[in-house]
């Protein structure tokens, strides 16, 4: 069954989003905030195509954190309390999923939508013949602090039998394998080098690929710029999402 699709930005994964959804034959609207597309992470992401760099948020410690998390502004969640009932009943069911099977499942379910990425990218590249700057490099992390790398090195041991790769180094293996980072001697203790990962420049497979889908897919979707974007339930300061998928003013 066709639908009215509304797809909230215009970066790469949602122009990819609005390209395969039109492909399904369904009519779709990307919503941008900007004058341009693919101005914001696209446009400044480092690049890196990593399927297999997993890490859940939702860990047993993430509950020691928490305190920690609240006093700070430079954290990976950001919390603003309210009294509704959708953000409440969010919160218990987060704080649930932080145990040892949760964060399992949710490396297992991350790890496949990764494959499944890695999938759609290969036809990408075996189809349309883009040229976005695509290296198959790898991707080596750095540690710095030691608890940090110990942890990474036994996360390893979790990800082998999903068919994950990654090689915990030294310092002289590190070196070895970048030379750029000789300068840092002794402040990085370790990296951990994933041989699976890729680079690409996010803004040209969008700009590339775009141009490709809009003449394959042509008055299938089209591009609104909005004020705002929609946030809320479909509800954002003075626009939402009727229930036909339209976006609306009100």
């Amino acid at each position: 069954m066709s639908k009215h699709v509304c797809v909230l930005g215009g970066g790469v994964i949602s122009a990819a989003t609005a390209c395969y959804l039109a492909r399904d034959g369904h009519r779709v609207t990307v919503i941008e905030s900007n004058e341009r597309t693919g101005m914001e992470p696209s446009f400044a992401n480092g690049g890196q195509l990593d399927y297999s760099y997993v890490a859940p948020l939702a860990t047993p410690g993430v509950l020691g954190n928490l305190p920690g998390w609240m006093l700070s502004r430079e954290v990976p969640l950001s919390f603003a309390p309210s009294l509704t009932v959708h953000q409440w009943r969010w919160c218990v069911l987060s704080l649930k999923a932080c145990t040892a099977t949760g964060s399992r499942q949710s490396t297992i379910d991350m790890l496949g939508l990764g494959a499944y990425s890695r999938e759609l990218v290969d036809e990408l590249l075996r189809d349309e013949e883009l040229d976005f700057d695509f290296h198959h490099s790898g991707k080596l992390v750095g540690y710095r602090d030691v608890r940090e790398f110990e942890a990474a090195k036994r996360n390893i041991d979790v990800l082998a039998p999903f068919g994950v790769v990654q090689n915990a180094l030294d310092g002289s293996g590190r070196i070895a394998l970048e030379p750029a980072l000789a300068p840092l001697g002794r402040r990085l203790v370790g990296g951990i080098f994933m041989p699976s990962a890729d680079t690409g420049r996010p803004l040209s497979l969008y700009q590339r690929a775009g141009a490709h889908r809009e003449r394959q897919l042509r008055n299938t979707f089209h591009v609104r710029h909005e004020g705002a974007v929609v946030a809320k339930e479909g509800h954002s300061r003075g626009r939402g999402i009727d229930e036909s998928g339209r976006c609306r003013s009100g």
